[in-house]
């Protein structure tokens, strides 16, 4: 009797070596791994989220990689092992496990910035050497900035200075010890609502309310951002060069969502100080911003008032023309800063309390004459008839070379009012005899006001016999319509100085017909 014996394949095949798990691009896991000698099939096998293993699927010898389809890579780690048989059923232990990578991130949009997070990539022979980070900017006008970083040592990585308005892709590769493997992980966009910085704060001016003297500011805002106030400074220091040193904070202004907000500074002299301000946006996590540079600016946009001065009968040593004359000089500060500049200054002028002109008296024209001195000689000689009350005031307008366009408002300084000193001649003497020369006896006033004038006759009697308030009436010699005699009378004179305060004088008159 023959026997016949079987042989049977009795050598397992050889373990395999998990070569990487990657994330392909729809966000699904792909095992890769490398031959296994003696080996028919391949089993791979995943990790439940209760920790035990399941059967994925069977693939034959020659396949060295398995797509997970139904991968939720993108937001899970899924953790992976292969086994290899043979076709008498052969096997050995699973393979080492190895594991996707997932990145997720934090984002800190006080600080501008996006951590990032991944976990390590296991169980490499050698280990994991290094992480690159691969990170792709898109702009609002589709650029796109690529960059890699190293890791080495962790598993995260904060990007910093971020903006809202770019688009981040990021994706991690693992290297092993000598990188001939390499493990991708999920691609994780990112679009950060961050508090839209401003584009644009520009201080449109500085200007005096001539109804109180307080100083008024316009800033225009980029409403788009994420605001949650302004916060205001002011100076009246300057250095040498004549920028403003000691700022301080004065005022914090809510965001209203406008593209604009008026600030009324109640704590003013514009009388006698000009200031400079500047505004500062502050976000919603209370950082002070400072918006990009335009036209040549390197900080926040600032607003300086004009001071106007006005002097009365300066001597004028070195212009004889001026002698003997009244006069009111007027000098004023250049306003600062607008983007356009300024392209002129105008001189307002109102007299004997009657309402401005409506028409400059003379205008600086800075475009064609910059370096013209900003002093004007106003000689008032011919209005001496009018009370010495003279009033002015500066309006500086913008050029049009700017980005937000000129502000119509313009800026205006403080209104100055000076009295021109008053002067009276009184003759001892007058003639009121009908032969039209020296009828009336009257003060012969110069810039004498209405205000606080009195003027008295009296008799030797001491009654009075003429009274008046009108500086530019006299007494023609009678009483109660009737002549009266030759002979000394008595007046008295009483008005204000250029000061403010009354004067008096009291003196007799020769009446001689």
């Amino acid at each position: 009797m023959q026997v016949v014996v079987h042989l049977q394949d009795t050598l397992s095949p050889v373990t395999p070596i998990i070569k990487d798990v990657s994330v392909n691009n729809l966000g699904k896991a792909v095992v890769s791994w490398e031959p296994s000698a003696g080996a028919d099939l391949y089993i791979i096998y995943l990790q439940d989220a209760n920790g035990a293993w399941i059967t994925l699927d069977t693939v034959l010898f020659g396949t060295n990689s398995y797509l997970f389809v139904n991968s939720n890579a993108t937001i899970s780690t899924e953790n992976f092992t292969v086994r290899a048989l043979d076709s008498c059923g052969n096997t050995r232990v699973r393979s080492e496990i190895h594991n996707s990578i997932l990145v997720t991130n934090s984002a800190d949009v006080c600080d501008y910035t996006i951590s990032l997070d991944w976990n390590d990539y296991i169980n490499w022979s050698g280990g994991v050497s290094h992480y690159n980070v691969f990170i792709l900017e898109t702009d609002e006008n589709n650029i796109i900035t690529n960059s890699v970083v190293r890791v080495s040592g962790n598993s995260q990585l904060l990007i910093e200075d971020i903006s809202p308005l770019v688009t981040y892709a990021v994706y991690i590769k693992a290297y092993n010890f000598d990188s001939t493997f390499v493990a991708v992980s999920n691609v994780l966009n990112v679009t950060i609502p961050l508090p839209k910085k401003p584009l644009f704060n520009y201080l449109a001016y500085a200007t005096v309310d001539h109804a109180d003297g307080l100083v008024e500011i316009n800033c225009l805002v980029d409403n788009n951002a994420i605001i949650d106030h302004y916060d205001i400074y002011r100076t009246n220091e300057f250095g040498i060069a004549g920028d403003g040193i000691n700022f301080s904070k004065i005022e914090e202004v809510a965001f209203s969502g406008n593209t604009n907000f008026i600030y009324k500074d109640i704590d003013v002299n514009s009388a006698t100080t000009y200031y400079r301000y500047k505004v500062y946006p502050v976000d919603t996590c209370g950082v002070s911003l400072t918006p990009p540079a335009v036209a040549g600016y390197n900080e926040a946009s600032y607003a300086q008032t004009i001071l106007l001065n006005v002097e009365v009968n300066v001597d004028f040593i070195e212009n004889p023309d001026y002698k003997g004359q009244y006069t009111n000089t007027i000098t004023f500060s250049e306003y600062d800063k607008w983007l356009g500049n300024v392209s002129k200054y105008g001189l307002y002028k109102s007299s004997n309390g009657d309402p401005f002109f409506q028409l400059p008296i003379y205008t600086w024209d800075r475009v064609d004459k910059p370096n013209e001195e900003l002093k004007y000689i106003d000689v008032v000689t011919n209005e001496g008839k009018k009370n010495g009350s003279f009033c002015y005031y500066i309006h500086a307008i913008e050029g049009n070379t700017t980005p937000y366009n000129a502000v119509p408002e313009g800026s205006y300084s403080n209104i100055v009012c000076v009295l021109q000193i008053p002067t009276i001649y009184i003759p001892n003497t007058f003639t009121p005899n009908g032969d039209d020369h020296n009828e009336v006896f009257k003060p012969m006033t110069y810039f004498v006001s209405e205000e606080g004038y009195s003027f008295s006759i009296y008799n030797r009697a001491g009654e009075k016999i003429f009274e008046t308030d009108n500086p530019q009436k006299g007494w023609d010699g009678s009483y109660k319509g009737a002549q009266v005699q030759n002979g000394n009378y008595v007046y008295h004179l009483q008005f204000l100085n250029d000061l403010g305060n009354l004067t008096e004088k009291t003196d007799v008159i020769n009446l001689v017909r």
